[in-house]
């Protein structure tokens, strides 16, 4: 799939995340974030990895990034146990 910066950009707005938290999560440089979010509609030219690893990371806030946009899933992917919600 190819991902715009525009796209980045809204993707992570909705998911409600700063540029570091979204930096922190995905183990890429909240530069590197900035620099793909400026690059507007043009698809964002990086590694595949760095770029799966941020689209993983917003997926596991519940939001996902399709050919045509951004959207917020039903339910939050929950990939790890120290990010599960705690028991009431």
């Amino acid at each position: 799939m190819i991902v715009s910066g525009s796209q980045l950009h809204a993707a992570r707005a909705l998911a409600g995340l700063s540029r570091q938290e979204l930096a922190d999560k995905s183990h890429v440089a909240c530069e590197t974030i900035g620099v793909w979010e400026r690059s507007s509609d043009a698809a964002i030219a990086a590694k595949p990895a760095l770029i799966n690893r941020t689209v993983a990371a917003l997926a596991a806030a519940g939001v996902v990034i399709t050919d045509d946009g951004v959207r917020r899933m039903q339910t939050p992917i929950i990939t790890a146990p120290s990010e599960r919600p705690a028991a009431s």
